[in-house]
C-alpha cells in the first residue's frame, strides 16, 4: 500500500467479487490502458508533483469474451460486508456500484449493470453487480457509426478498483493484494497473481504514462502488451 495508510490491511477481501468463467484478460494495476486514474489525477495536482502517485491507472480493466448481448453475462458479488452506492453520472455504458466498507475501504465496479439499491447493505458473496450492462450493445453500435477504434471490438470490458476516497490523498490499492488465500487461488488458477498483475511503482516511476491534457488524462497511444496480463491458454 501507498506509505501513511491508516486503513485495515490484510487478507480483508473474503469473498470472489467476480465470476471468472469468461475472464479472458486484466490490465495491470498502473498500466496505461485507458486514462489517468491515481490520486494525482484526482486530486487535479499539477504534473510537476512527485509526492503522490500519477499518470498512471491505478485500477484494473476486466475484459471478458462475452458479446456486448445478451447483457448481465457475467456477475459481481460484494468482496466484504458493507454500504451500496450507485455512481450514475457516465451512465453511457452502464454505471459504477460502489460498496464501501465499515473501515472505509471501497470497492467499486464500473460500467456495470447494478443489481442491488442504491444505500443497501449487504454481505460478502452477495450479488450487486453484472456486465456487460444493459445498453452496452447500444453503446457499441453508437460507437461504430461515429467510427470509433474501439466499437468493433468483440469483447467487452468492466473495470474494478480498491480505494479510500475519504483519505486525501486518496488510496489505492490492487485487490489482489488484500484476496483473502480461497479468493486469491481462484484468481491464481486462471493466472492472475498480484505478481502478474501488478506493475510496481518504481518501474513506472521510471516510465510514466503520457496523458492528452484532457480532465481524467486519457493515456496517448496504445499500452504495450506488457501493461496486460492473458488468462492462462488465452491469446488475444
Amino acid at each position: 500500500m501507498n506509505s501513511g495508510a491508516t486503513l485495515a490491511t490484510g487478507n480483508f477481501i473474503v469473498a470472489n467479487p467476480v465470476d471468472l468463467e469468461h475472464v479472458v484478460r486484466l490490465s495491470k494495476f498502473r498500466s496505461c490502458v485507458g486514462h489517468d486514474y491515481s490520486p494525482g489525477v484526482l486530486a487535479k495536482t499539477g504534473a510537476n508533483d512527485t509526492s503522490i502517485e500519477s499518470k498512471r491507472s491505478m485500477k484494473h480493466y476486466v475484459i471478458i469474451d462475452v458479446p456486448a448481448s445478451p447483457s448481465r453475462t457475467v456477475k459481481g458479488y460484494a468482496p466484504f460486508d458493507g454500504k451500496v452506492s450507485l455512481n450514475t453520472a457516465d451512465g453511457n455504458m452502464g454505471i459504477a456500484v460502489l460498496i464501501t466498507s465499515p473501515n472505509g475501504w471501497i470497492f467499486e465496479f464500473m460500467h456495470v449493470q447494478a443489481l442491488v439499491a442504491d444505500g443497501a447493505s449487504v454481505k460478502a458473496g452477495d450479488l450487486v453487480a453484472a456486465a456487460p450492462a444493459d445498453n452496452a450493445a447500444a453503446a457499441g453500435a453508437a460507437k461504430n457509426a461515429g467510427n470509433t477504434p474501439t466499437g468493433a471490438n468483440t469483447t467487452n470490458v468492466f473495470d474494478m478498483a480498491l480505494y479510500s476516497a475519504n483519505m486525501k490523498p486518496s488510496i489505492f490499492d490492487s485487490p489482489f493484494m488484500h484476496f483473502a488465500p480461497n479468493v486469491a487461488a481462484l484468481w491464481s488458477a486462471k493466472g492472475f497473481t498480484a505478481a502478474t498483475t501488478m506493475i510496481s511503482k518504481d518501474a513506472r516511476d521510471g516510465s510514466p504514462c503520457v496523458t492528452d491534457g484532457s480532465w481524467n488524462g486519457n493515456f496517448v497511444g496504445t499500452a504495450p502488451e506488457s501493461d496486460y496480463v492473458n488468462a492462462v491458454g488465452y491469446k488475444p
